[in-house]
């Protein structure tokens, strides 16, 4: 029988590591990028990053940095992103 305990310590553990990973994304953009991004405005889906609710020059300062953007992130924290979208 499945155990439903099991179940949402995987859930919980999934959605904390998504958490952490967002975060570290927002903090190397950060850095990389120079802006300053809420962390609601980051999702990473299958390998890519999406930015929502941030301004145009923001957007555009960050595609300019794009590919340092994505290399540091796979150098610190070992993460592969395809994108930022």
């Amino acid at each position: 029988m499945f155990n439903i305990g099991q179940f949402l310590a995987r859930i919980s553990d999934s959605r904390a590591k998504d958490i952490l990973l967002r975060e570290n994304v927002r903090q190397t953009i950060n850095k990389v990028a120079g802006t300053d991004l809420p962390n609601n405005s980051i999702s990473i889906k299958s390998g890519i990053i999406y930015l929502s609710g941030i301004g145009y020059a923001v957007r555009s300062e960050i595609y300019i940095k794009k590919t340092n953007i994505i290399k540091t992130i796979k150098d610190l924290h070992g993460t592969v992103i395809k994108d930022i979208r």
